[in-house]
Formats: structure tokens, sequence, C-alpha cells
């Protein structure tokens, strides 16, 4: 009931207070995360967050101190800031805010973070962000941040974050990139074809069951989304039946 009182006064030093007391109520060995939390909440500038961003941020930092704590834990892939923080970021007025934090974390990660694809999707930005303007811009930043992951790499691995958002140009610059794998060139030329034309489609079309032939699945999904009319249920069939991650089909 107190914390009901506090997020309908909106105030983050009120939820500071509720967090506090909480805490000093708890048993030492219950504390676990949440000295984070409340660490979070503390080390953050909330003049521009409503209390249920405060709760969303705070977490997120949890988030990010578990990337750099244990980046090589069996268990790290199936980490997430879970549904109370993402329900809070949904039900924040103050959304702008939140989005830069976690766009601001996806273009400056860490060294000790993995893949940024796997920060994103623990952070569940699919889930909570309103405006479509909003998410579009966040996974023009997210396919940026991909793509140095992947630089000289296969670009097959990363090209779904950005043919989802349609950023085929810098897609193909990352492509002609690729030091280790025969995808970059032909990928390059793929893009370089007209699909807004039956034949380019086709085309596309066809090296996407080639892609499927071969167990490149990401980089076959990603394909599908490259017509000038995307393809998105062949797509979405496609990381269904053979990518083990409902958090990018979601994302998608």
């Amino acid at each position: 009931d107190d914390d009901d009182i506090v997020l309908e006064k909106d105030t983050s030093a009120n939820l500071r207070e509720t967090l506090e007391a909480f805490l000093a109520s708890m048993e030492p060995g219950s504390l676990g995360n949440a000295f984070g939390v409340l660490a979070a909440l503390k080390n953050i500038e909330g003049d521009e967050l409503d209390a249920y961003g405060l709760v969303y941020v705070a977490f997120l930092e949890v988030l990010r101190s578990f990337h750099a704590l244990a980046p090589q834990a069996a268990h790290f892939e199936r980490l997430s800031i879970g549904p109370a923080a993402t329900l809070a970021a949904l039900l924040s007025k103050k959304q702008a805010p939140l989005v830069r934090q976690l766009r601001a974390a996806v273009e400056a990660k860490p060294a000790h973070v993995g893949s940024t694809w796997a920060y994103v999707r623990q952070s569940q930005p699919q889930l909570w962000i309103r405006r479509d303007r909003d998410l579009l811009d966040f996974a023009g930043a997210l396919a940026a941040a991909a793509g140095k992951d992947a630089y000289g790499g296969d670009p097959l691995d990363v090209a779904i974050f950005f043919t989802c958002c349609g950023k085929l140009k810098a897609l193909q610059v990352i492509a002609a990139t690729d030091r280790k794998t025969n995808f970059g060139r032909a990928l390059v030329r793929l893009l370089e074809a007209n699909a807004s034309k039956k034949k380019g489609t086709e085309v596309i079309v066809k090296n996407a069951h080639m892609l499927l032939s071969k167990r490149k699945y990401l980089g076959a999904a990603a394909l599908f989304l490259v017509p000038e009319k995307p393809m998105l249920k062949e797509c979405l069939n496609v990381l269904r039946r053979h990518v083990p991650d409902k958090g990018l089909g979601l994302y998608v």
C-alpha cells in the first residue's frame, strides 16, 4: 500500500525514502540486489524522471552490474530486467529520458558487455517504448552498435538489426568490411539490387532460401525484410522455427 501511495505522488524523493525504509526492515541475508537498486537510485539524476522511470533506470543499472560481474556466467543469457521494471517504464509519463538512458548505454557499450543485443533484449525496450518514432530511432542506434560488434566479421550475424529498421545503406558499409567470410561481398551486391522491382525481389528471396539451406538463419530472416514490401511473415517464421530467441522476433 505504501508503494502505491509513493507512485501516485510521482516523486523520486519519496520513492527513495520508501526503499530506504524497506531495506532497513530486511534481514541482512535477504538484501541481495536490493542494495544495488538503492545505490543506483541514489546516483541517478532524477529531476527529469518520474517515479516509474526511476524504478526502470535503477534496475537497468543493476542489469549493467550483472554484465560487469558475470559476463561469462552460464545463466547470463537468460537474465532480464524483469516484468516489474518493464511495467514501470511502460507506465512512465516521461519516456523520452528513459529512451535516452538506454540509447546512451547501447552507444557507449563498456568492454565487459559481450553482445549488444543481449543487453537490449534483457532491457526489453520493445515492450515499453510507446511511440513508433522513438522505437525506430532506438533501432537505428542498436543497428549502429551491432555493426561495430561485427566490424570485419560476418555481417549476416547482425544484418537483421539493419533490415528491420530500413538501414540498408549502413548495412552495405558493414558488409564491405567482411574479412572472414564470402557473405560480405555477396550481401553488398544483393543490397544494390533494385528491391522495388519484381526481379530484384525474386533475387533477394532466392538468396534468402539459399541461406536457409546453409543454416544461416539470421541472415535469411534479415533478407526477407529487404524488399520494398518487407516479407515480415516469412522473416518471423524463420526466427520462430530456427532461432531460440523469442525476444528477437518480438523486437522485429
